[in-house]
């Protein structure tokens, strides 16, 4: 079941990855994708163990939740990743570059959610 999980979370990252940047094409998003991507894929794994079961099954495996928990996660990212590269496409043009303490600081959060989302995925599997 973990597999299926794991494969079924795989899949609706990539579409969802594959939907938004194609639709939010942007020249300056293309070297997040990859960190895009890893958010979603543990968001929607996170989410689709947690959310209680709802909605038709595939050989025993409740999909919805998958869904729900990966479309709400893009949304949430995108809106956070457009309105950053909005306000650094005018910083850029207007003043210097981002700290490096702000972006250290921009990184250690991300890393932590990463770590989190990982604790997360395993302790619903340990429940």
């Amino acid at each position: 079941m973990i597999l299926a999980e794991f494969l079924l979370s795989l899949f609706i990252a990539l579409m969802l990855s594959i939907v938004f940047f194609v639709g939010f094409a942007r020249a300056n998003w293309k070297a997040e994708i990859a960190f895009y991507f890893l958010i979603l894929f543990l968001a929607t794994w996170a989410g689709g163990i947690w959310i209680v079961p709802v909605g038709p099954s595939f050989n025993g495996l409740f999909w919805m939740p998958f869904v729900a928990a990966g479309l709400l996660f893009a949304l949430l990212l995108t809106a956070v990743l457009s309105k950053t590269t909005r306000q650094g496409q005018i910083d850029a043009h207007a003043g210097p570059a981002p700290k490096p303490g702000v972006m250290a600081a921009t990184d250690a959060f991300f890393r932590l959610l990463v770590i989190g989302l990982a604790i997360v995925i395993a302790a619903g599997y340990l429940r």
